[in-house]
């Protein structure tokens, strides 16, 4: 009888060692649940606003390549006519025509690369028209090839297909409401001073899941009017704080 009870004590033991050793595997600072995270971002918003001036790689220019081939038209870019570029954004492909004495078409320009959730895409875009510009849907983070076909020749070396950040800012995150973006501010006054979005603001130029076209999704549109009345400003910093909230 009592070897039988130290048993039953000895087993007592080893079930509450075993139970606690697994909860002690599966709890960790990496595996805890928080109820909240704070991101705070800041970008050197650049892009290129003036047609007429092409300046590769900056201006926001991330890829650029001449379209007078002497006759060639069907264009591939080489890894050197390819930037890399510091922030998440859709990108603008446009025909620069900077003498306005041609009049310059591709019937289609394919981009390929990452988007900003490390997704691999590939977009194809058509009918390019002199001096037109057209923003991508996918929001890239990186820019692996651009080619296009059908391009008319140019006369000149100036004559190019470009490749330039839009307006449309990736957020990098999968914010559920606007109200995510705690944050927008635009650094003005020789970096001394912000124009901060309001609320309202923030609820205009934020773009949420879009159910039609889904790459569209999780963007800020710099273009809007609403740090102080005014759109982002090229070549200054804009730094966001999103808070994302759960369901």
């Amino acid at each position: 009888m009592i070897i039988m009870k130290k048993l039953i004590n000895i087993l007592a033991v080893l079930v509450v060692l075993c139970t606690a050793g697994a909860a002690s595997a599966q709890v960790g600072s990496r595996n805890l649940a928080f109820p909240y995270q704070v991101l705070d971002t800041c970008y050197y918003y650049n892009v290129w606003t003036t047609p007429t001036e092409i300046d590769f790689p900056s201006d926001g220019i991330v890829a650029l390549k001449s379209v007078d081939t002497g006759g060639t038209n069907n264009l591939t870019f080489t890894t050197a006519e390819i930037a890399s570029f510091a922030y998440p954004a859709r990108l603008t492909v446009q025909l620069a025509d900077v003498t306005a004495n041609d009049s310059l078409v591709c019937t289609s320009a394919t981009l390929e690369g990452y988007d900003q959730f490390g997704k691999k895409v590939r977009e194809t875009i058509s009918t390019l028209v002199d001096a037109t510009p057209q923003v991508t849907n996918n929001v890239f983070r990186r820019l692996t090839a651009v080619s296009a076909i059908g391009c008319s020749d140019g006369t000149d070396a100036t004559d190019a297909l470009v490749v330039a950040l839009s307006s449309f800012v990736g957020l990098g995150v999968k914010v559920r409401t606007d109200a995510d973006v705690e944050m927008a501010c635009l650094r003005i006054a020789a970096n001394t001073s912000y124009d901060c979005a309001t609320d309202p603001g923030i609820a205009t130029a934020v773009t949420l899941y879009d159910s039609t076209t889904p790459a569209k999704s999780y963007t800020f549109d710099m273009a809007q009017t609403v740090f102080d009345g005014a759109a982002g400003v090229d070549d200054t910093t804009v730094c966001f704080r999103i808070v994302p909230s759960f369901k």
